[in-house]
């Protein structure tokens, strides 16, 4: 009896001494942590997926629907098709992706903190800039200053656009002073960084052409002037998205829609006003083989160039860019008059020179001619206010295809004095047809719809006038 007391006492400190062990072994990192689910990354992986989810909204289809509400694109079948006739819905339309990437932008930030490292912190906070002002200029009113703190603003308020233009301005100022600060002590090296290389220079230039832009929505012409002056000064300094050739990987995501996954959906043939326009114009010249290729490969008319032009797989894709800068510059100036157009002619006619180059967005052109000769401001098609406004902004309107600023442009010129719009087709010199409008509506639609799961979560914050295309936005009444 004594032995079985015995025995059973030490199985019993055998079965705690290997519970404890098995405790422990479970405790171990090693197993508790999934390799495929990471907890934590290093500042330079967070700052590359960041980028990476730049791309792709810079590529998507909230820039593609813009390109068919403008006239870049034409929608022939399924659901571009409907969005060419302006049919949109709650359901269209979502902010995860955008606040996504702007969440990883924040973690960027925090650990910049944490590491003492003020460059990439600025890098960071310019994109998050660009990511915002997209939002605001889709939307108008969006969850800015709460948002992204689910614990403490689960459902976060709307801030007036104009507020998050303001907010903008001092995000791209302290991203400015951090990009600014000398690598030591504290500024640190931008890793992850497959745009600019980790060159504070080139971000420090775009953050004033962004501020540029921005202060070109809001009418604030002086200060538009001042910030592209420090902006991007050559197009060797552009914002462009590197692409590759593996699909799914590194691929241009327009390439993949226009050639892969949406062949036949869009096209550019009639009713699309860009291809027209550019050929009354300047005839089919470099720059139109570079944007168009006719008869196109899926639809049997004009389609957008994924050969050897624009849309190839491995196209750059422009973020923000000199040419750009400098338009800015000439519609600040020439909206300030006299005595300033002279200077809103000499920014026009660095884009042309620009083009006369052959080389666009970090591509060149296919072969062809080129009639991009400078412009004199006492020729009688030029020498006026208004004249010299619908040809920079007709130019401004060419050269951002496939972008969202286009959109921008056309609403924000319904309301800025004096009120210019791009011209539709220019048979001669001045440009003197009809604007730019729908072919059903008349009216070009004025905002996105905010999103249903918006509605669904956060509807007793929703703005008023956000539940249909056509509701202006704030800054643009």
């Amino acid at each position: 009896m004594k032995k079985s007391i015995q025995y059973k006492g030490m199985v019993a400190l055998l079965a705690l001494f290997m519970l404890g062990a098995c405790q422990d072994l479970f405790d171990n990192p090693l197993i508790t942590r999934n390799p495929n689910s990471p907890e934590d990354a290093s500042i330079d992986k967070v700052m590359t997926g960041g980028l990476s989810g730049l791309a792709l909204l810079s590529e998507d289809t909230d820039i593609r629907i813009p390109m068919l509400w403008v006239g870049h694109l034409t929608g022939l079948s399924r659901q571009h098709l409907g969005f060419a006739e302006y049919i949109a819905s709650a359901t269209t339309f979502g902010f995860g992706d955008p606040y996504n990437v702007v969440a990883q932008m924040r973690i960027v930030q925090t650990k910049a903190v944490e590491l003492n490292t003020s460059r990439i912190a600025g890098a960071a906070q310019v994109v998050e800039a660009l990511i915002i002002a997209k939002q605001a200029s889709l939307y108008g009113d969006i969850p800015y200053t709460e948002a992204l703190d689910v614990e403490k603003f689960p459902k976060p308020k709307y801030d007036k656009m104009s507020d998050v233009y303001a907010s903008l301005q001092t995000t791209l100022s302290t991203a400015i002073a951090n990009l600014s600060k000398p690598v030591l002590p504290d500024g640190g090296t931008i890793t992850g960084d497959f745009i600019y290389g980790g060159d504070a220079a080139k971000w420090i230039a775009a953050a004033n052409s962004l501020k540029a832009r921005l202060a070109l929505h809001v009418g604030d012409y002086p200060n538009a002037i001042v910030f592209a002056s420090a902006g991007i000064t050559s197009s060797a300094d552009d914002m462009l998205i590197p692409h590759g050739d593996s699909y799914a990987v590194d691929q241009n995501l327009h390439n993949v829609f226009f050639d892969i996954n949406r062949p036949a959906d869009t096209g550019c043939e009639s009713p699309t006003v860009l291809p027209g326009l550019m050929e009354a114009r300047e005839g089919r010249d470099r720059l139109w083989n570079h944007f168009f290729q006719d008869p196109g490969i899926y639809t049997g008319n004009t389609d957008p160039n994924t050969v050897d032009g624009y849309f190839q797989l491995n196209s750059p894709q422009p973020v923000i860019t000199f040419m750009e800068n400098r338009l800015i510059v000439a519609e600040a100036n020439a909206r300030l008059a006299a005595p300033n157009l002279p200077n809103a002619m000499a920014a026009l006619n660095e884009v042309r020179a620009e083009l006369m180059t052959g080389d666009i967005y970090g591509q060149t052109m296919p072969s062809g001619t080129l009639n991009y000769i400078p412009l004199l401001l006492i020729d009688p098609l030029y020498d006026t206010q208004t004249e010299l406004l619908e040809e920079i902004l007709t130019t401004k309107y060419i050269l951002m295809f496939g972008m969202l600023e286009v959109w921008n442009d056309l609403r924000r010129c319904q309301t800025a004095l004096p009120i210019v719009q791009v011209m539709n087709i220019a048979g001669t010199l001045p440009i003197a047809s009809d604007p730019i409008v729908s072919t059903t509506t008349g009216r070009i639609p004025d905002r996105f719809i905010y999103p249903q799961n918006q509605i669904n979560t956060n509807g007793a914050n929703l703005p008023a006038g956000g539940t249909t295309i056509y509701g202006k936005l704030e800054i643009w009444q």
